[in-house]
């Protein structure tokens, strides 16, 4: 049995007032959905746990780009799943989106909203996996400390003889 529970809520993040009303359009009868115009007064916002289970944001933002702005995010809470929105995407971003963000999706403007569902969705059932897990997963994941410990103290047994 599951032991805990989280608000369906997405932060929506872009300065563009047209994006963040068709992504609004296309989540708001699936999810609770808020939008802000900029990382700045996004960051104020989850600054408490549990807030934003999943963000999508823009790249390119006055004071911050999309980048920075998930690092931040990633510092305050790295559970919250990040999906990177851009109209100008180029491998460097999208590599340090991967490697320094840690994105669940890269989407390229425009996009559909079969995408944009489908990486909603995926980036929920990655923050659930990560948050909810139960009393039944966490006993599991002792008992393989345990074993993963047996074996370890067994190789060292070997590699001295």
């Amino acid at each position: 049995m599951t032991s805990c529970f989280f608000e369906k809520r997405i932060l929506l993040v872009d300065d563009d007032d047209r994006h963040l009303i068709s992504l609004r359009r296309i989540l708001c009868d699936y999810y609770e959905v808020i939008t802000v115009g900029s990382p700045i007064e996004a960051l104020k916002m989850i600054d408490s746990p549990n807030a934003f289970p999943v963000i999508i944001s823009d790249y390119r933002m006055p004071f911050m780009n999309g980048v920075e702005f998930f690092t931040r995010v990633r510092a305050i809470d790295d559970n919250i799943q990040r999906i990177m929105l851009t109209g100008y995407a180029d491998l460097q971003m999208t590599i340090d989106a991967v490697n320094y963000c840690k994105i669940n999706a890269f989407l390229t403007k425009p996009v559909s909203p079969v995408a944009v569902r489908r990486a909603v969705e995926d980036a929920f059932a990655t923050y659930e996996r990560l948050t909810c897990l139960d009393e039944n997963d966490n006993a599991t994941l002792n008992e393989d400390d345990v074993v993963i410990d047996k074996i370890t103290q067994k190789e060292r047994e070997i590699i001295l003889l």
